[in-house]
């Protein structure tokens, strides 16, 4: 799948963004245009610049190419709104609709319950750190400026020699962190408002 580039940031990057991801899907601008509700004329617009990205077209665009992922959505959606602030409650309203309609944040239900005999304690906290990830991974993008988030990384990197290129590939689900690099940037991150969950992995 095609994702926007973690170094693009103006609406000339969201559009070549977008056209990128129509050619990889092999559509035209009226096959395109048959699977949104806008015509063709509108989203050769939007495209060419001649009219600004909405959020909700924006969402049915991606709809229409078949990009439905929380994780996917939130990255298109945070360029968005990283290059059109004015975008950004529309967007935020895109995403609590995408999260919704993918089953809604991870919870702790049934995440503490009395520690288990020895013997699985080690798959607890693979599945928990999977958990706990995600549940990072989403609240960094949902909940974090592009800015807010380098400034971040750029600090783990200073203070423990955590690549910033890693944790921008950890963002894009193409990297996973250690237990110990988790836990860093679960801290760095509680320091902006970021809520933990599973006791179990901290303590590991």
């Amino acid at each position: 799948m095609i994702l926007p580039s973690h170094r693009a940031e103006t609406t000339l990057d969201l559009r070549l963004a977008l056209q990128s991801l129509r050619t990889y899907r092999s559509f035209s601008l009226r096959q395109l245009a048959s699977l949104m509700p806008y015509s063709h004329s509108t989203v050769a617009a939007v495209l060419s610049g001649a009219r600004p990205v909405s959020a909700f077209f924006l969402r049915s665009y991606l709809q229409a190419c078949g990009v439905n992922s929380y994780g996917e959505v939130l990255q298109w959606m945070d360029l968005l709104r990283t290059s059109d602030p004015s975008e950004t409650s529309s967007a935020g309203s895109v995403l609590r609709s995408t999260l919704r309609d993918n089953g809604g944040h991870t919870t702790t239900d049934g995440w503490k319950p009395r520690l288990p005999i020895s013997s699985q304690i080690d798959r607890l906290k693979k599945l928990s750190l999977r958990q706990r990830s995600e549940h990072l991974r989403k609240w960094l993008l949902g909940e974090l400026e592009t800015k807010d988030r380098n400034a971040i990384y750029r600090r783990l990197e200073k203070l423990y020699g955590i690549n910033a290129v890693d944790l921008h590939l950890f963002e894009r689900e193409e990297w996973s962190l250690t237990l110990d690099q988790l836990n860093k940037v679960a801290r760095e991150a509680k320091r902006h408002g970021f809520k933990d969950i599973d006791p179990v992995v901290e303590l590991g």
